[in-house]
């Protein structure tokens, strides 16, 4: 059970601010997968290149039907000059990471509902969150999806969770919070 969500606001000047939230659980959550995620920008993020992963439960097609299994897909990274060629002012360099990938038949994206999926890589070997699926012009259409920068938005995260001091191991962060829910406390760890 949920015991309660509080959005985290990023500071860019879009209607776009609130991408990430903490939710708070009264229970750890049963089978969870814990991931790592990169504490900085790589030059891989800023320069694009870094094969990713997606996943989600959005629309498949444009204003298409849900699946009823959740997807996932494989896409590429742009360059963060890129991104903000295709995608204009909307695009924030300093909050914000785009990818895409062509197929023989078309493009791969994300979709409605798929917003708040994870964007993964593996990085030395690792699979780390870099993204969150955020917005996009259309689906599937050649320009690249938005995704919120996890390295970027961290401070922000980091500052509304009560949380002991992150650890690096093979430059990955891993973290641990205190969660207190209705009746006992909890303590999850995310790590690669």
């Amino acid at each position: 059970h949920v015991t309660g969500v509080q959005t985290c606001a990023l500071p860019i000047s879009t209607t776009q601010v609130h991408d990430l939230a903490i939710l708070r659980t009264s229970k750890p959550i049963a089978d969870a997968t814990t991931i790592g995620w990169l504490p900085t920008a790589t030059p891989q993020l800023v320069n694009g290149g870094l094969d990713i992963e997606i996943a989600g439960w959005g629309d498949l097609l444009p204003a298409g039907t849900s699946p009823t299994i959740g997807q996932f897909a494989q896409l590429q990274l742009y360059a963060n000059e890129r991104c903000e060629s295709e995608l204009g002012t909307s695009f924030s360099v300093a909050l914000m990471l785009c990818a895409t990938a062509p197929t023989a038949t078309g493009w791969i994206d994300a979709c409605q509902g798929d917003s708040g999926g994870p964007m993964t890589a593996t990085v030395s070997g690792l699979r780390v969150l870099v993204g969150v699926i955020s917005w996009g012009t259309s689906c599937a259409t050649g320009k690249p999806g938005v995704y919120t920068s996890i390295p970027a938005t961290l401070p922000t995260v980091l500052a509304t969770v009560p949380a002991s001091p992150p650890t690096v191991r093979g430059g990955v962060k891993s973290l641990t919070v205190s969660v207190s829910g209705r009746s006992e406390e909890h303590t999850s760890e995310l790590q690669s």
